[in-house]
Parts: structure tokens; sequence; C-alpha cells
């Protein structure tokens, strides 16, 4: 996983907060957090583990005055329902489509 970190660190300027049940990657530009990836092993996906990266993440970017956070989800892959039902439950609205990708919004109001 190290490899894989200081690849993103290198191509996106992402971060990658790393757990043996799960991970994620995230890049800050100005005010926003891009949330580009979130996996938690099935073992864990009934569990509060996806809400506690989704927090972290946004700990990190309140520390940096984000005000914002984007995620994304390809309609291409398997498991596209279930991220996006995931950022409906987390608040998200529509932000923008680009051919099969679908980003989604929301405020960090709140979560100071």
């Amino acid at each position: 996983m190290q490899l894989y970190k200081q690849y993103l660190e290198e191509r996106d300027g992402a971060s990658v907060i790393y757990y043996d049940w799960g991970f994620c990657v995230y890049a800050i530009n100005a005010d926003v957090i891009y949330l580009s990836e979130l996996y938690v092993i099935p073992e864990h996906r009934s569990s509060t583990k996806a809400y506690r990266l989704f927090k972290e993440v946004i700990a990190l970017g309140l520390q940096r005055n984000c005000t914002k956070i984007l995620g994304s989800y390809d309609k291409t892959t398997i498991g596209w329902k279930r991220s996006r039902d995931l950022m409906i439950r987390l608040k998200f609205n529509f932000f923008k489509k680009q051919n099969n990708l679908i980003y989604m919004i929301r405020s960090l109001h709140g979560f100071r």
C-alpha cells in the first residue's frame, strides 16, 4: 500500500487513510475535499467503518478550512448503486454529470 500511496500523492496530490479493514483516497484543493475512493471490506460493511473514514477526511479538511466535500461514482462499475446510496444517506446532492461519472457535493457546515 505504501507504493500506491506514493503514486497517488505524486500523480494526483492525493492522500490515503488506510486500515486493515478499509481505506479512502482524498485530495484537498482550495476549500474542497475530493473523496475519490472509499473501500471497506465486505465483512465490515454493515458497521460504521465507512462513516468513520468519511469523518476522518472531513476533520482533515476542516483543519485546512475546507467548506465542501465532493464525491463521485461511475455508473459503469459493479457497486455504483451502493456508492450513490451511501452519498445520498450522507446528504450529498447532485453536482454534475460527466459521461458515466456522477459528481455529488455537500457542505461541511455543521461538522465543526
